[in-house]
């Protein structure tokens, strides 16, 4: 758990130019929670490794999906 609460780590190969990374992880974790891929955006840290991501749809749906993991 960071400063900021809770993280999940997910990794990609895609390269970091033109935001094909940022791309590989919304996809990702848009097939894990099952979800839609344009319910994910990236929402700070484009340009980081550190992001954060929003997620739409039901957030208790979305926190059961999340917690078993």
């Amino acid at each position: 758990m960071s400063a900021r609460g809770p993280c999940l780590r997910v990794g990609v190969s895609e390269a970091a130019a033109d935001g094909r990374a940022n791309r590989a992880v919304c996809a990702v974790l848009a097939q894990t929670l099952r979800v839609p891929a344009s319910a994910v955006a990236v929402t700070q840290g484009r340009t980081s490794r550190d992001k954060m991501l929003h997620v739409a749809g039901d957030a208790t749906l979305l926190t059961a999906r999340l917690e078993s993991l």
